[in-house]
């Protein structure tokens, strides 16, 4: 990552413990270690699926080259099955 990058990535979260705190961990760098998420957003035309994981190193949650886009009818079930495989980093995630 860029120093650049992580001097941003510092000040956009600098004294912001919401997360680490809800998690437990004491800072944001112990709450990224081992983080994975699964974003899903649905706009009219589809629904965008996105992974993020943690770097414990530089203390930050990044966005993973893939992306998917679904068709916007696309049933929860099958939403839930993507994000399972997207946290769990199966199926090409």
């Amino acid at each position: 990552m860029a120093e650049a990058a992580k001097r941003s990535q510092a000040r956009r979260f600098a004294g912001d413990t919401t997360l680490p705190d809800a998690a437990g961990c004491r800072t944001f760098g112990e709450f990224a270690d081992g983080t994975t998420a699964c974003i899903l957003i649905r706009v009219p035309d589809y629904v965008l699926v996105m992974r993020s994981v943690g770097d414990a190193e530089n203390g930050v949650i990044y966005g993973t080259p893939r992306q998917d886009e679904l068709p916007p009818d696309t049933p929860l079930d099958e939403l839930a099955r993507i994000a399972q495989s997207a946290i769990e980093g199966r199926d090409g995630w």
